[in-house]
Parts: C-alpha cells; structure tokens; sequence
C-alpha cells in the first residue's frame, strides 16, 4: 500500500471511507485481492483511480457489467472505457455482459420496474465476482449524494425506519468506501487529474423516480431549504439506530416462529401481544426467510394487523396465501396451478412486427383475440364483431391487470387503474379479462400505453404519444 504522505486529500478520505466499511487495508492481499465495481460514471472512475493510487494494480481486480439497456454503442463503450483504464495501469477487468431483453423479461417476472430488475441482475453478477476471485471486499461506488438521493426516495415511497437508516457501509463483503463524499469533491478530484468520465443519458429521463428527485426535488430544496442535506443525514443516523434495536427485538421473536420450506406458523398469541411496529417487521422478516421476492402491500398487512378480533381469516396476494387458523397466522407459497391469485395473470412481450402474440392464461376463453400488425406499430383487439386498434413501439408488453398499476391522465398526472376501473363499475372478479399495454423503451422506465376493457365493457383508456414523452 501506498505511505499516506504521499496520498491527496481525496485519496485519504477514500482510505477512511475504507475504514468506515470495517475493511483494513493491510489485509488485502493477492490471495484475497479488492475488489472494485465501475461502470465509467464519475463516481465510480473516482473510486478506481484513487485505489488504484492506494493499492499495487495486481491487488485490485475490476468488474464492469454491460445491462444491454441502451444502446449497443453506449453501453458496451462504457465498458471498452473501464477496461481501456484498467490495460493502461495493469488492472485485471472482466466484462459481465447481460444478454439484450434479459432485463426487460426480468423486470416482467419480478413485477418490480426495469431498474429494480438490472439492479438485482447486477448484484448476482457482483456475488459471483467475490466468490470466483475471493476478493475481501467488492467496492461500490455509491456517495453522499446517492444517500441523500436514497432517502428522500424511500421517503417518497413510505419506507420505515428499516429503510430510512438508508445506504449502508457494508453489507456481507460489498462496502461503499465514498458514501461520506459528495459528488462535487469526486468531480473536482476526477479534472485535477485530467480524467475524464462516461455520462448515461438516461440519468437525465424523469421517467425514473431516482432521476426525478435528482434533477426536479434536489435543486428545489436547495434553492429555498437551507441545510437540508444536513438534517435529512441526521434522521438516517437516528433511523439507523432505532433499527438496530427493532431488529434486535424482532430477531428474538422470529427465532420463535416455524419454519418449513416456502411457508411459516407464528403463533397468533405470540404476535398480537406485541405493539404494531413489531408485529409489521415480524411478518416481513418472516416473508423475506421464505422467498416471497415481491412488495407485500402495507393496506394488506394493515388488515392483517386486525385480525386479533377474529378466529378465521384469510388473505391471498399474488403467490402468497396468508391465513389465521387454528391459533396461528399461517403463509405460504403456492405453485401457479393452484394459486388464488387477486387477478389471474397473462403476458407476452412483442419485439417487432409479424410475431404472433400467443397469450399464457388460465383464463384464455374470455380473452379477445389480440393481432400483432403484419407491417408495424399496431396491436389489433378484437372481440366479436368489435375491434380496436392500438399504436405501439416495440418492444412492448401485452399482460394483465396488476396491483399499483398507474396510468397517465390527460393533464399527464398518474392516476390509479384500479380507480378508473371502479369508476368504469367493472368487477373485480371480471378484471382478470382488462388488458394492459405497456410500452418498454430502451433506457426508460416502462410507461401503460393503454388500459383496455374492451372484453367486458365499452370502456378504453388510451395515452397520447405526446403524453408518454
């Protein structure tokens, strides 16, 4: 390792950020080399030029991986600049590439947003990374602005003190050396050293949450909130702390519940004996041991938290049955041939003209007769006599109704499915038969096209090209 005299000052606080994470440097070895995630963004770029300072080129080994979001040119250039880097100061850099549309289909089997599915396709990629080359530690990249960014969002999103403790230092072997550097100290760092940095275009597409808080909320509380990156970092501090202790307290009780494969028994007296902030981090500790990937509603747990004034309940959201039977609160996963779902679920993407929609459905005799344009940009519906015609871009994706779903009204607001639907008077038993098209754009976030009831009722909504920007 390099003698700290000869470090910069930037250098150092990368070197107590390292510290913060619990990681001593004098442990990183060939056998257990340090790892480093970098993208080309500037923060990253940041991160392995100063390590790189720190530390002999062959103790640090580089990982860069290529979503196949965007563009073929802009994302594999982003990965050709990492490791153009890397040649010229001796540093190992493997390229993990993510086959094109794997993201997309991703984020349709999760039901969670392309960013949540690249970001979880990216973290399989870096625990692979840490097992293959044994590093002590994987790096990342993320800084004071990311936390700020991160906190307001989970603000936004009705996060708990779980979430508003905000980004952690380290979890297992991946730490966040820069999380106490903002992003204009690391940009400063990046010109005195005549280094220069890839931008992603979509960081500027306020179809993201993320991007939205950034360029929109951000310069707001600046402008007119003296001091609020100060305080907003002291209520992560104090969320972080409450959360240990809950934690702690949760822990001893969910070391009480039975467990099987894909299911769990709590004790209905075990439970409701405790206030509601425990009794919300019990069940989801609980739901996160069985596998259950998805967002449990909180209005369902809600119901679930009244239950204690019943002998008999039961409730089912996507592949998750939760029942109150016999004294106990019991949930459990369900295969799809047997799963009570809150609507019965189809999709299929299209990625061009002249391919045949063929719908996955239990309930396919209800479904109207959906044509993918021969030429392009269309999706015909038909239902009897009736028919009606949709502009598209492709890729898109034809599926069912799902819980959340939002979609722009004229005055470009996002308005509730579910709302407009009930304002349409259509069952909920008939919603498994209303068709969502929505549009998955290369480096956006995917935006309802149209919400079509076409099998049951008069009633379509769709979206003005000019509205989806």
């Amino acid at each position: 390792m390099t003698d700290d005299k000869n470090l910069s000052s930037f250098e150092k606080k990368v070197l107590s950020g390292l510290a913060l994470c619990g990681l001593n440097p004098s442990l990183v070895s060939n056998e257990a080399p340090l790892g480093l995630a970098v993208s080309g963004g500037a923060d990253s770029m940041s991160l392995l030029l100063s390590l790189s300072n720190i530390f002999p080129p062959a103790l640090l080994k580089v990982i860069t991986v290529d979503h196949g979001i965007r563009s073929e040119e802009e994302s594999s250039g982003d990965a050709e600049f990492v490791k153009s880097f890397c040649q010229k100061k001796s540093i190992f850099c493997q390229i993990y590439e993510i086959p094109r549309g794997k993201i997309f289909s991703l984020a349709q089997e999760r039901k969670r947003g392309v960013e949540e599915a690249a970001r979880y396709q990216r973290y399989q990629a870096f625990n692979q990374f840490i097992e293959k080359y044994k590093l002590s530690a994987l790096c990342l990249a993320h800084n004071q602005n990311d936390m700020l960014e991160t906190l307001l969002m989970r603000f936004l999103q009705g996060g708990g003190s779980e979430t508003l403790g905000g980004i952690a230092f380290r979890r297992g072997k991946i730490i966040r050396p820069l999380l106490k550097i903002p992003r204009n100290q690391i940009e400063e760092y990046l010109t005195q050293n005549n280094l220069s940095w890839r931008t992603d275009a979509t960081n500027f597409d306020t179809k993201y949450l993320r991007n939205k808080i950034r360029n929109q909320l951000i310069p707001l509380l600046e402008e007119n909130f003296e001091g609020w990156q100060k305080n907003l970092l002291t209520v992560a501090k104090k969320s972080f702390y409450d959360d240990e202790i809950l934690s702690s307290l949760t822990q001893k009780k969910v070391d009480r519940v039975e467990f099987s494969p894909e299911s769990f028994k709590i004790p209905a007296g075990l439970f409701f004996e405790e206030n509601f902030a425990l009794q919300r981090r019990i069940f989801y500790s609980c739901l996160n041991k069985i596998g259950f990937d998805s967002r449990f509603p909180f209005r369902l747990f809600e119901e679930i938290s009244e239950w204690n004034k019943k002998n008999q309940a039961q409730i089912t959201f996507e592949n998750l049955k939760v029942t109150l039977k016999d004294g106990f609160i019991q949930s459990s996963l369900v295969k799809e041939n047997e799963s009570q779902k809150i609507w019965e679920g189809f999709s299929y993407i299209l990625t061009g003209p002249h391919q045949q929609i063929q719908v996955n459905s239990t309930s396919l005799k209800s479904l109207p007769l959906l044509e993918n344009d021969p030429e392009e940009g269309k999706v015909l519906v038909k239902n009897g006599e009736k028919s009606l015609e949709v502009k598209i871009k492709y890729p898109c994706l034809v599926r069912s109704l799902e819980s959340g779903d939002r979609i722009l009204d004229s005055k470009g607001r996002l308005k509730k499915v579910t709302d407009i639907l009930s304002n349409w008077k259509i069952k909920e038993k008939d919603r498994s038969q209303v068709i969502i098209i929505e549009l998955l754009e290369k480096g956006s976030e995917p935006l309802i096209k149209a919400l079509l009831a076409f099998p049951i009722s008069d009633k379509n909504w769709i979206v003005e090209d000019s509205k989806l920007g």
